[in-house]
């Protein structure tokens, strides 16, 4: 229940929340590249203002033994929203400010970072994964150059909060994701095998990067047009043969991937949301290790995912767990997340994550007059076993990136597993 001093958490936010102990590093950033220089101090009162405009941006996540909620904070009008580093070497500040950690109990939900070299800001955000997933984010870069584009018409403005539900149940009935009671008994979702890891502290987040144009990528969506081929598909089918090599798998022990998919696509162009987590899950596997050309596998791929897509059995089965999360006591959602956790770690099993986040924007995202030249997402870290591969498109291009922790797997092996997707994407 809401009240004037508490905002209710649903099921999304438990979980998430809870992946900074068992699952990632748990913040979600966003890299844009400006034609320009901003104005800081504007762009550090829009951010401000942002967290009145979705007010679950100004709270805490307060953890309690059977239910925990958000908590507005008292020092919004106090607390650091951002910096300026001004550097010659652009290159080594982003990197330095990407790999940096919020700190989850005290760092609001969102902060900010310019890093300035030769006449021209890079705008980079970090937000709360517990808050919001990326289709949130994204929702949120146009929020913030919305503000900062009324503030510079009016420095006294202010935002009308967007009060809309959290609540996500209304939302999967929407859907029509069924509501039947999460049975504890059954038998979880097999996972398969993770990234190869070293046991050990998660440290040394790094992130590895790059970039295709989005033309190689619609032009061989175009030569399998008629079998209904998406650049999802693509990008998976290119994935898992990838996983297949660089982790191995056999028929008793498949590789299996997690693929998520923005819920918000399926609700009507018109409905105001607030700012949260609606994403859904597809377990996806093949039968067999991948065999003969990678366009064979992408037919494979691509049947394989439109049962999944109209039986809508896994993006149900997700909804429920999410609902049964929110029902169920926090002690004990801790005691069931963190045993699950110790599972994984003993067995090396964790299926690896595919997140294509979609289009950042359909025009030129714009900071008042100044346009925004490049956009991308930088995945949550994910903690070993785990991997996640994400995937997120601005203009002409589709960035591709895992974040990892370098105590725990190797950077040489990450690069060779992106260099590999790359390979198959570009032919």
């Amino acid at each position: 229940m809401e009240t004037a001093s508490h905002i209710a958490v649903n099921g999304s936010d438990i979980f998430n929340y809870m992946q900074r102990y068992v699952g990632s590093d748990n913040q979600i950033q966003v890299v844009l590249e400006i034609d320009g220089c901003l104005d800081e101090h504007r762009l550090w009162k829009a951010i401000r203002l942002s967290a009145s405009a979705e007010p679950v941006l100004g709270c805490r996540f307060v953890e309690h033994q059977e239910h925990p909620y958000w908590q507005p904070r008292a020092d919004l009008d106090s607390i650091s929203w951002g910096s300026l580093l001004e550097t010659q070497d652009r290159s080594t500040a982003m990197d330095a400010w990407l790999s940096d950690l919020l700190d989850m109990d005290h760092d609001p939900m969102v902060k900010g970072c310019i890093i300035r070299a030769a006449g021209r800001d890079t705008l980079c955000l970090k937000i709360n994964h517990t808050c919001s997933d990326v289709g949130g984010c994204i929702q949120y870069v146009h929020l913030l150059a919305s503000l900062y584009q009324k503030l510079g018409v009016d420095p006294a403005y202010r935002p009308v909060p967007n009060l809309a539900e959290r609540d996500q149940s209304k939302i999967f009935k929407q859907l029509g994701f069924t509501s039947d009671a999460w049975n504890t008994q059954q038998s979880p979702e097999p996972l398969g095998p993770g990234a190869p890891f070293t046991l050990g502290e998660a440290k040394y987040r790094r992130q590895s990067i790059r970039k295709i144009p989005m033309g190689t990528l619609t032009k061989l969506r175009d030569s399998l047009r008629q079998e209904g081929v998406t650049i999802n598909d693509l990008v998976l089918a290119a994935y898992v043969r990838a996983l297949y090599q660089h982790i191995g798998g056999t028929i008793e022990e498949p590789i299996r991937i997690i693929v998520t998919g923005d819920l918000r696509r399926y609700l009507p162009a018109q409905q105001v949301h607030p700012l949260c987590n609606l994403s859904g899950i597809i377990h996806f596997h093949l039968e067999d290790r991948p065999v003969g050309t990678y366009q064979d596998t992408v037919r494979k791929v691509s049947a394989i995912m439109k049962r999944s897509k109209d039986n809508k059995m896994g993006l149900s089965r997700a909804a429920t767990f999410l609902e049964f999360l929110a029902q169920t006591e926090f002690s004990n959602v801790v005691k069931m997340m963190r045993e699950a956790r110790e599972r994984s770690v003993k067995s090396g099993k964790m299926s690896p994550i595919l997140s294509n986040f979609g289009i950042m924007s359909p025009t030129t995202i714009l900071f008042d007059n100044l346009e925004v030249t490049d956009a991308y997402i930088v995945t949550t870290a994910e903690y070993a076993p785990g991997l996640m591969l994400g995937a997120s498109t601005y203009r002409d291009w589709m960035t591709f990136c895992i974040a990892f922790f370098a105590s725990n797997i190797a950077t040489s092996w990450v690069d060779a597993l992106l260099d590999t997707v790359v390979s198959d994407l570009c032919g």
